[in-house]
């Protein structure tokens, strides 16, 4: 797939669950579509058969021709042809050869995807194709209904029982929505993905999407900040929250409060897009709800419903319902997982990512102090409209350093900072790419203040913990 399920310190606890909500609700896109252009995602949802004969992916280019005289040669009736997503594609190929040796496998590779499909096959329909012995097949390819109107190539070729390789043809798709006359019209280059793209995604860490290592994002906690003066304000006498640490550590932008059942959080998180200038607002309402097991741990579950919308890109706006698992063990978070509930096209949408191990926060760092953690997250991902995409894994390693203290200004105000910086290494299917991202949090509340990765920019327009707005200095 085209991103990397990792979100970074900056969306907290809390704010992971609404990153996730809007990463999860999709596979490249934040409507919950797929972009036919992305050819790594396309080749994981869509399913080719001969006959009763599923296809298998393997990792690598598409077989090359033999070159040799008794080599297999496939030809197309059509070298473009017009589909429908949520249909079935049926496609024939003609394979002639000299001797007349049936196939062994059919070969298929959409555009410039890091994995090729294999369907063994026998016997075929017999026809003569000038003076030669040919052998027909015909390839189903069934397409899932959250397939973008757009176009795709897609490239065969052959394999005779003898080993022999045959050329390779390609057929371009036309792809329209379902009812809808083609239209050859591109997929939104705008949408929010927290996984590669950087676009506005949610994903603060804009790199594929997609391990986690959230961070709490909470709203102002009624314990006194840091530097407090008299005011005649009464201070809340609210739940009991932590102590700044000692000088300048880390400590002082923990907030257990943020851990506790019943505690609920309402943020507002801007995201702009670094190279178009794309926006996005995300809201959400997150409630930590009870203590249950996830994967076989012991965590806090945290119920989010969480609303994306775009003035400069409307067709990535987004609606979801995500349960977050984590669990505060002294001064590390421990995050194990999301489950995301998306409406996308008529369909729900049900995904769960998950690590293993889990990502961990630290808090128990001094100013240069930094560390190293190394992961796979998953992703499972329901059946959609009868179409059942498979499973992705992803390894991370991520090396997290604290900075120290300073002051950061956002739209909701000037806040005492604590600074973190992340280097990420993600490796999916093969294919390894890295991310830097730098997030800021409010020294008392814990709560995410603004994130900068890949030129993507996140920033807290406001926030409340318990009620209790989230103000700055």
């Amino acid at each position: 797939m085209g991103m990397q399920l990792r979100f970074s310190r900056s969306w907290g606890r809390i704010g992971a669950a609404m990153a996730l909500s809007l990463l999860a609700a999709a596979c490249s896109d934040d409507d919950g579509t797929i972009s036919p252009a992305d050819a790594n995602t396309m080749t994981q949802a869509l399913e080719l058969k001969v006959g009763d004969s599923v296809a298998t992916k393997v990792v690598g280019e598409l077989p090359q021709g033999s070159n040799q005289p008794d080599e297999p040669t496939v030809a197309l009736d059509d070298d473009e042809i017009e589909a429908r997503a949520g249909s079935t594609l049926d496609v024939e190929l003609v394979f002639t050869t000299a001797t007349g040796v049936d196939l062994s496998s059919i070969f298929a590779k959409i555009g410039d995807a890091s994995q090729y499909y294999q369907i063994p096959v026998s016997g075929g329909s017999k026809r003569a194709v000038n003076g030669k012995a040919g052998v027909s097949y015909t390839v189903s390819i069934a397409i899932p209904p959250f397939i973008e109107p757009g176009t795709f190539s897609i490239r065969f070729s052959g394999r005779n029982a003898q080993g022999l390789n045959s050329n390779a043809v390609q057929l371009l798709v036309k792809l329209a929505q379902g009812g809808t006359a083609p239209t050859p019209t591109a997929a939104p280059t705008a949408t929010p993905t927290p996984t590669a793209a950087p676009t506005p995604t949610p994903v603060p860490t804009a790199t594929p999407t997609g391990a986690p290592t959230p961070t709490p994002t909470g709203a102002p906690t009624p314990t006194p900040a840091p530097t407090a003066t008299p005011s005649p304000t009464p201070v809340p006498t609210a739940t009991p929250t932590p102590t700044p640490g000692a000088g300048s550590k880390a400590t002082a932008c923990l907030n257990p409060t943020l851990d506790q059942i019943g505690t609920r959080v309402e943020q507002v998180i801007r995201s702009t897009d670094g190279q178009s200038g794309a926006d996005l607002t995300t809201t959400s309402d997150s409630v930590v709800m009870r203590t249950t097991t996830f994967k076989g741990n012991n965590a806090n579950e945290t119920e989010s419903t969480v609303q994306a919308r775009s003035q400069s890109n409307p067709e990535v706006n987004s609606d979801s319902t995500t349960y977050s698992y984590t669990r505060l063990d002294g001064t590390t978070l421990k995050i194990f997982g999301v489950v995301t509930e998306a409406e996308a096209q008529g369909f729900t949408i049900t995904t769960t990512i998950s690590n293993e191990p889990p990502a961990e926060e630290r808090f128990d760092l001094s100013p240069g102090q930094s560390y190293t953690q190394s992961y796979t997250t998953t992703q499972e991902n329901g059946s959609v409209g009868g179409f059942q995409i498979p499973p992705t894994e992803t390894q991370f390693t991520v090396k997290t350093t604290y900075v120290g203290q300073e002051s950061v200004t956002v739209p909701a105000g000037t806040f005492n900072a604590c600074k973190f910086t992340e280097d990420a290494t993600a490796t999916f299917d093969g294919q390894t790419s890295t991310s830097t991202a730098t997030t800021w949090m409010a020294v008392g509340s814990g709560q995410f203040l603004k994130s900068v990765s890949e030129g993507d920019t996140n920033e807290l327009v406001s926030a409340s913990i318990n009620g209790e707005p989230v103000t700055g200095n």
